[in-house]
């Protein structure tokens, strides 16, 4: 194991390292949160004290919180940041909400995009926008963009209500951990990367058949990473006029969006061929069981012992998450595209295909504490930490040897962490569809429609809006109840503006 370089209090002592804390608060007032504002300069000699740390690690052997604070102390070498929490992400997050209420939380924190718009809304952490303004890496004195330096999706996670409150750091898309054992045992080929969700269909229908497998898909189609997808693929948005504040609301009753719903219901849910769980459920011994599992990197770290291990004794890989196939379109061979079959003038028609999935982004926050011992200075310090990401260096070193995806573009696009847990396999998929790039006359056909995007509603919406598109109950009284999705989708469209 790694010798620790930071001091890794139990949480005996974070308990008393609170405790302590708590006691010293004179105030009974909560802080004034507007009041805290980034000094003239926070630069890195200007800022001197202690802060400390929460975070996760993925086993025994992480070292990627110490290399972050490694990386951060290369420039801010006057703060001590010390770790009081040090758990597995399991039971870090379980305990997540009891920390955050009882104050028993780092001064900076890991967070995900949803609790980070509820404690948002709840004023528990610290608007970084301020910061973000004029956020530089002081070993090249640039100012960082952080729209730039993140992919759009981490980016636009990281924001509630027009204000970002997340330094991003890890980044996950959804993709597909397939059984190649049991494609085999099917007589069925090796699916490429650019399978359609009717290819994949037709191979849970056959596996389910010829092998035996009465649910040869795992796929929380309630997720809105999920849902979302299917709603987004068909060629809309459910979303209208995102970017102007004064005209925003939901899309949901689009012809586009609709079909996406009903293509979710009819051939997926209702097909019979998929178990509506998460990956988190699947224990590894059981990943035999299951010919195709939507899942993302998190899963793999869980899985790892036994996947690298003589006990997994079934042939897989990752998959990307399937395409649709959208709209055929036509178009006119000029000189520079024509071919010897296709001569100047030729009408040639092309196959559109769309592709969409959700992103988890989870990133650093600042705890907000509700009294007045705490100073400006300790805010200048831990805002600098939990943004640090942005700088490459923090970035590359929070990756540490590829515990995390990240979600700073320049470090995702290195290929030194992709190996972790298992090497050898197709780790393209871990930040496949990020650049939201769209492909025309492409060697397969047109690609459209390619896009990653926030897997929480509250990216763009206030929470108690987002409450109101109960997913799993517009499926149930559509499939169960014969209710028509105009109906519903309505319904929660209306309910959710009025609240937005």
């Amino acid at each position: 194991m790694k010798k620790r370089i930071y001091k890794i209090f139990t949480a005996v002592l974070s308990l008393l390292l609170a405790m302590t804390m708590l006691a010293g608060c004179s105030s009974d007032s909560d802080k004034d949160k507007d009041s805290i504002k980034p000094s003239a300069k926070p630069e890195p000699e200007n800022l001197v004290g202690q802060i400390t740390f929460s975070g996760y690690i993925t086993d025994a052997n992480d070292s990627h919180i110490e290399d972050y604070i490694s990386a951060f102390n290369s420039q801010y070498n006057n703060v001590e940041v010390n770790v009081i929490h040090d758990d597995f992400m399991d039971s870090y997050f379980a305990e997540l909400d009891s920390r955050i209420e009882d104050g028993l939380i780092g001064d900076v924190f890991l967070i995900d995009a949803e609790r980070m718009a509820k404690y948002a809304a709840q004023g528990k952490i610290l608007d970084l926008s301020p910061y973000v303004k004029n956020y530089m890496d002081f070993d090249t004195y640039e100012t960082i963009n952080p729209a730039e330096e993140l992919f759009e999706a981490a980016y636009e996670a990281s924001i509630y209500n027009g204000k970002m409150y997340m330094g991003a750091t890890e980044y996950y898309h959804n993709f597909v951990f397939v059984n190649y054992s049991l494609l085999e045992k099917a007589g069925l080929a090796v699916p490429g990367d650019n399978w359609t969700w009717t290819e994949l269909k037709a191979d849970a229908t056959a596996i389910k058949e010829k092998a035996g497998i009465k649910t040869p898909i795992v796929m929380d189609y309630t997720d809105y990473d999920v849902w979302g997808a299917f709603a987004r693929s068909f060629g809309s948005d459910i979303y209208d006029n995102i970017g102007n504040t004064d005209t925003k609301g939901l899309n949901l009753t689009h012809p586009d969006v609709i079909s996406g719903f009903e293509y979710l219901a009819n051939e997926i849910v209702s097909s019979g061929l998929v178990l509506k769980d998460t990956a988190d459920s699947i224990k590894a011994e059981d990943l035999s069981k299951y010919a195709f599992i939507v899942a993302d990197h998190t899963n793999l770290v869980q899985w790892n012992e036994y996947l690298t291990s003589d006990k997994c004794d079934f042939d897989w890989d990752y998959m990307h998450f399937p395409r649709w196939e959208g709209e055929k379109v036509t178009e006119v061979v000029t000189e520079e595209t024509q071919t010897p079959t296709e001569p100047v003038g030729t009408v040639r028609e092309i196959q559109t295909y769309n592709q969409s999935i959700g992103a988890k982004t989870y990133g650093l926050a600042v705890y907000v504490h509700d009294d007045d011992e705490h100073t400006q200075e300790h805010y200048d310090m831990c805002a600098q930490l939990a943004l640090y990401g942005l700088v490459d260096n923090g970035a590359e070193g929070y990756v540490g040897n590829g515990e995390t995806v990240p979600a700073n573009k320049a470090i995702a696009a290195k290929r030194f962490w992709r190996d972790y847990p298992v090497s050898g396999k197709n780790s393209s998929v871990f930040t496949h569809y990020a650049d939201r790039i769209v492909l025309i006359n492409s060697e397969e056909g047109a690609t459209s429609n390619i896009a990653d995007f926030p897997a929480t509603l509250t990216s763009f919406m206030s929470i108690d809006a987002a409450a109101e598109i109960n997913v799993q109950k517009l499926l149930d009284d559509y499939i169960k109840n014969k209710v028509p999705f105009e109906d519903s989708l309505q319904k929660a469209q209306d309910n959710a503006n009025k609240k937005w």
